[in-house]
């Protein structure tokens, strides 16, 4: 049993640990608040070092941008100055080489530059603020105005402009400066590319008692359901393709106008029957159009497209043809060598087999090439084909 005297000792021993651990807790706890504090410090200190630092680099870059714009301008005036402005538009076209500009209204009435790639042409081109902004190629402050001028010349006069059937589009693009250059595009465009749906329109068939073509013409309208989706009505007549393209008018004169017809029945037709219907039942409609653009002074020709099975075949007449007679001429040359190659293709495609009197079996092409079988044709009679 313990003494009195051992109690007393363990109960002082304790008591003593005891203050020396609030000692120690107070230690710590002076030590954490003067460590906050000078946090706290060092945080004021890094922020207002950090807004220090932000304003040195807008600085620097104020600084740099001075210099480029001060560099690049005296560089373009040296260049302006010292080459002809054909070596100047050679340098030109590494920055406004767009072969293909597609030309729409989207759903706000605006125009709309499309290339046919994944990105927007403005984008690739520097010129779409929608796109990152406008490249400091096109900005006077680093190439000079003139240089500017002479840029935006170059790039409407080298890129071909499509329109896919937006006829609507034609006079606002003719006439907006969108960018600034100080002119009208219409002053320098020089390559327009329009096309024209078949299927979007109601054509009045011709008669063709001498032309072979398998299938009911009357496929090649649009459908009823097809005419409703694409918003299609049956004002759509030849009549009505024919007041839009009076808006074709107004391009300067040299301007090369093609008029790209295409036809999307590759279920139901060849391409060459579908290019043969639009030879005989729209080409006659537009071609008193053309004879009227080329009479201001436009360059026009006709191409013939027409899919089936994810390709498209094409049939382009020549510029400034607008005899009806000269271009059929011209087409049916077309179809002779398109026949040649898809039976050739044909021939190569399928195996010969050696008969025992030296025949050649076991192609369906060479025995319809033997026969002069008109389904080897598409369907089409060569006795109709104009001499």
């Amino acid at each position: 049993m313990a003494t009195p005297a051992t109690k007393s000792n363990m109960s002082e021993h304790l008591r003593v640990k005891c203050n020396e651990a609030l000692k120690q807790e107070r230690k710590t706890e002076l030590q954490l608040a003067a460590a906050k504090t000078k946090v706290k410090k060092l945080r004021r200190r890094c922020k207002k070092l950090q807004e220090t630092s932000d304003d040195d680099k807008t600085e620097t870059a104020d600084a740099f941008l001075a210099f480029a714009k001060n560099d690049c301008l005296e560089f373009c005036n040296q260049v302006h100055k010292t080459f002809p402005r054909e070596i100047r538009d050679t340098i030109y076209s590494y920055i406004t080489s767009f072969k293909d500009v597609s030309i729409d209204y989207d759903q706000h009435g605006n125009l709309e530059h499309l290339d046919y790639g994944c990105w927007a042409w403005g984008h690739e081109l520097g010129l779409d603020p929608t796109y990152g902004g406008v490249d400091h190629w096109w900005k006077p402050e680093y190439v000079g105005p003139a240089m500017v001028r002479e840029l935006g010349e170059n790039f409407y006069r080298t890129s071909c402009f499509t329109f896919q059937g937006d006829f609507a589009a034609f006079g606002p693009f003719r006439a907006t400066d969108q960018w600034g250059f100080g002119f009208p595009p219409v002053e320098f465009v020089s390559k327009v590319d329009v096309s024209i749906f078949c299927d979007d329109y109601k054509f009045e068939l011709n008669d063709r008692p001498n032309i072979k073509v398998p299938g009911n013409h009357h496929t090649f309208q649009a459908s009823s359901k097809v005419r409703q989706h694409n918003n299609v009505g049956t004002k759509n007549t030849q009549k009505h393709l024919l007041v839009k393209l009076e808006s074709l008018f107004g391009f300067k004169r040299g301007t090369a106008l093609t008029i790209r017809l295409s036809s999307h029945h590759g279920a139901k037709h060849t391409p060459l029957e579908q290019q043969e219907w639009m030879s005989h039942n729209v080409v006659p409609v537009i071609l008193p159009v053309l004879q009227r653009l080329k009479d201001t002074g436009c360059r026009v020709r006709i191409v013939l497209a027409a899919s089936q099975a994810r390709s498209e075949t094409t049939f382009t007449s020549e510029w400034g043809q607008t005899s009806l007679e000269s271009i059929i001429k011209e087409f049916w040359e077309y179809v002779d060598v398109e026949q040649k190659r898809i039976t050739q293709t044909e021939l190569d495609a399928e195996p010969f087999e050696d008969s025992d009197d030296g025949g050649v079996f076991g192609s369906n092409a060479a025995d319809a090439w033997a026969m002069n079988a008109p389904d080897a044709w598409g369907g089409i009679s060569w006795a109709n084909a104009p001499s």
